[in-house]
């Protein structure tokens, strides 16, 4: 009884002393892999599908973008345009 005792648990520990190698082994190659930046396209890839999956987001009504072309530049005679020049449209929206 004894005999087969032993060997039993010395197997176990066999056992887990090859799956604890293993798994030092894996977490080598991730740590490595990720430090490489080996798996930087699996994770934007992931995140990709993490956001498709989220919820819409509501669209903000006070976003507004107002943007200077050419046609500004020529108005205005400089560049880059003064900040007083850019205020005043912005000061008009606020209102």
């Amino acid at each position: 009884m004894r005999w087969v005792t032993r060997r039993k648990i010395k197997s176990e520990i066999v056992i887990g002393r090859q799956a604890a190698l293993l798994g030092i082994i894996v977490l080598a190659i991730v740590i490595i892999s990720r430090l490489t930046g080996g798996l930087q396209f699996l994770e934007w890839m992931a995140f990709n599908k993490f956001l498709r999956f989220r919820a819409p987001e509501p669209i903000d009504d006070k976003v507004l973008v107002m943007g200077i072309n050419e046609a500004d530049i020529r108005s205005v005679g400089r560049y880059p345009i003064p900040d007083r020049e850019i205020a005043t449209p912005i000061e008009a929206v606020q209102m």
